[in-house]
């Protein structure tokens, strides 16, 4: 989701910044919802999962710095392109 904002950031900020809006609004109405979706013991269970998932978290952490990373120089790429054609 994180990627997927910020890659639509790029392309029209405005709908980014839409988009960022209605995820926490989404998670909301699941709970409402389904109040099972959320339960502590639940929480708790997958907290403990965490440390055997911090090699996933840091490959996608990872992913998305590359993923920013391609995507400023592309625009980088793409304003150079524009402001030489203005000139």
């Amino acid at each position: 989701m994180i990627g997927a904002i910020r890659m639509l950031s790029y392309y029209n900020e405005e709908l980014s910044v839409d988009v960022a809006k209605v995820f926490p609004l989404t998670l909301l109405i699941i709970f409402i919802i389904s109040p099972g979706f959320f339960s502590l013991e639940r929480v708790f269970n997958n907290l403990a999962g965490v440390p055997e998932l911090l090699g996933s978290i840091v490959s996608f952490g990872m992913l998305i710095i590359g993923i920013e990373l391609v995507l400023r120089v592309l625009d980088l790429i793409s304003l150079g392109i524009k402001s030489k054609k203005k000139n």
